[in-house]
């Protein structure tokens, strides 16, 4: 007894333990920031640098771009250089011989022959119903613009994207260097461009240059992100009466229809 006992408190406590680790790589997965880091320069030539860190650095990407581009994913320190895999595959991938197919064309024409030849006429069968086409594009963008909630629709489609915009919204951009499109009005408008810029923090310090043709850039990108920040707006946004009420309609439309094809 005493045995039976050890052994049920051992599976209790492996089944504790495996669900715990279970519920933290879920809070970990929606709850821990991905942060990314991007630099591009554009002087004589491109150069880029992308970095993406996850959980403490333990899950790092990296890229760059100089001369050819570099991919390296590292999880616990350990390096997979993804570029030279990446060569491999297309080493790998090599054209196969063309084969003749002039003689499996000719002995496939007969069969063809024989095949619709056996096809029932739809004509002589005046028991076979046709099937209802499906609806063009035309339908289904009449069918949206009448439907009777869609002043709601749109409104909830609206805040759902502002709400994903700003989940999605880097914390830093900067842009520092010399622009110069060659004319001085197009420069100017694209320097008042720039500045009317507020959806992101955006800080510029850029040189207009309205005489030359200049391009000496460098661009600074940094934020982070989580999933439960894209998740939220999008389960808010399906939860919605309007929403759910077309999501259930659908999926219960989908059950009748398999259930129709089941039964004939």
């Amino acid at each position: 007894m005493h045995i039976l006992l050890t052994v049920l408190l051992a599976i209790l406590w492996t089944i504790i333990v495996v669900l715990g680790l279970v519920l933290l790589i879920a809070a970990a997965a929606l709850f821990v920031p991905l942060r990314y880091r991007c630099k591009i320069s554009k002087a004589e030539e491109i150069s880029a640098f992308a970095k993406v860190t996850w959980l403490l650095h333990i899950f790092k990407f990296t890229f760059s771009y100089e001369s050819g581009a570099k991919t390296e994913f590292t999880i616990f320190g350990k390096h997979v250089d993804m570029s030279a895999s990446e060569e491999k595959a297309l080493e790998q991938k090599k054209p196969a011989p063309e084969k003749k197919t002039s003689a499996i064309k000719s002995k496939s024409v007969p069969q063809k022959a024989r095949a619709s030849a056996q096809k029932p006429n739809a004509k002589s069968n005046p028991k076979a119903k046709a099937q209802p086409s499906e609806p063009g594009v035309k339908e289904r963008l009449k069918a949206i613009w009448n439907y009777p909630g869609k002043k709601e629709i749109w409104r909830l489609v609206k805040k759902l994207l502002l709400r994903l915009l700003r989940a999605l919204k880097p914390k830093q951009v900067r842009i520092r260097g010399e622009l110069g499109l060659g004319d001085p009005a197009e420069t100017g408008k694209l320097f008042a461009w720039l500045s009317a810029i507020r959806i992101v923090p955006l800080d510029i310090r850029l040189r207009p240059n309205f005489l030359e043709s200049v391009q000496n850039i460098d661009f600074h990108l940094k934020g982070r992100l989580a999933l439960w920040s894209l998740l939220w707006p999008l389960l808010a946004f399906a939860l919605s009466k309007p929403i759910w009420k077309i999501i259930k309609s659908y999926i219960f439309k989908n059950k009748k229809d398999d259930e129709n094809g089941k039964l004939g």
